[in-house]
């Protein structure tokens, strides 16, 4: 083959993908979205751990503790509390030192600047995330009525919406 260099070929370093587990956490569930690379979702989901009369068996740490085992991410994405560190944040932090996964937190404005300015509301976060994954699209929950409770699959796009704002904040170099 003419013009084939081999060693130069040899030399080039094509970055593995990095692995990115995505949050989005609430008082009885979390939504998840897990990436490889910037443009490729492997999963994603909405674990209950609902307690009470329809309490879930599986608590919310063993179900982190198989998606970390599972997809092995080497970074975790999660939106900033705010002005108050809850113990299941704290729990997540311990779990993911505890497994060698870099913890992220990402601020609610940095989300809102690297979705487009016309974004009012979750549905529209939810429409400009599946216009991005073609994937996700078929899971976009319908427009919430004002005396409806959030759908949970809200959640999915919250965290995906992380993952966005993570790679948008980075050079494609460094994956």
């Amino acid at each position: 083959m003419a013009g084939y260099n081999e060693s130069r070929f040899k030399s080039m370093t094509i970055p593995h993908p990095k692995r990115i587990l995505a949050l989005d956490v609430h008082p009885l569930s979390f939504g998840f979205v897990v990436f490889e690379g910037h443009d490729r979702l492997l999963d994603w989901g909405v674990r209950s751990f609902r307690h009470g009369v329809n309490a879930v068996k599986t608590p919310m740490s063993r179900k982190l503790a198989r998606l970390f085992d599972e997809y092995k991410p080497d970074v975790l994405l999660l939106k900033e509390p705010g002005n108050r560190i809850s113990r299941c944040m704290n729990m997540i932090a311990t779990l993911a030192a505890a497994n060698h996964i870099r913890l992220c937190t990402i601020s609610g404005e940095s989300i809102k600047r690297t979705l487009p300015q016309r974004i009012q509301n979750k549905h529209q976060m939810a429409q400009a995330v599946a216009d991005h994954f073609p994937l996700l699209s078929s899971y976009v929950p319908p427009k919430r009525k004002p005396w409806k409770g959030e759908h949970y699959r809200t959640s999915v796009f919250e965290a995906a919406a992380l993952g966005l704002t993570y790679f948008a904040s980075r050079p494609l170099a460094t994956e």
